[in-house]
């Protein structure tokens, strides 16, 4: 039997105007043969996917699809938001640091100038520059994701 899900069907005269035939012509898929290099663990990579793509679990979320009935963050002070959890939640805020001081280490090794060094919510999850730069912020931003605990 043949599968016609990944093949494209298309009919040709036959030279003498005997039946058409059909022909199948598959479209194969171009299969990547390198490596994939990860930057961190698979559950890191997992909840940064989640918080950039806004699929994630966080309370604002889950409200809106009304699956909670508050959107407020934990902590008291705001919604529980991408960008709350990242920069503002003061349950968080010995991780940040953690996270910040790591970055701002990167920023001298890397001697990025000082008015490219601010690190805003767009900033840390679309990281701009050298692609060695962009790897290792994003790991950074995984990390913390990954000690904070936040179910995502």
């Amino acid at each position: 039997m043949v599968d016609c899900t990944s093949a494209i069907l298309s009919t040709r005269s036959v030279p003498d105007d005997k039946t058409d035939e059909i022909i199948l012509h598959h479209n194969r898929p171009k299969v990547p043969t390198g490596t994939y290099k990860s930057v961190s663990f698979k559950a890191a990579e997992t909840k940064y996917i989640r918080l950039v793509s806004g699929h994630n679990k966080l309370h604002s979320r889950m409200h809106r699809l009304k699956l909670k009935e508050s959107p407020d963050c934990d902590c008291g002070t705001g919604i529980q938001t991408e960008e709350h959890i990242l920069l503002s939640c003061p349950t968080h805020t010995a991780h940040r640091e953690i996270m910040f001081d790591n970055i701002e280490r990167m920023f001298q090794r890397e001697n990025t100038p000082f008015n490219a060094r601010s690190i805003t919510f767009n900033s840390a999850l679309y990281p701009q520059g050298k692609t060695a730069l962009k790897l290792q912020m994003k790991k950074e931003v995984m990390m913390y994701l990954q000690r904070i605990g936040v179910n995502m």
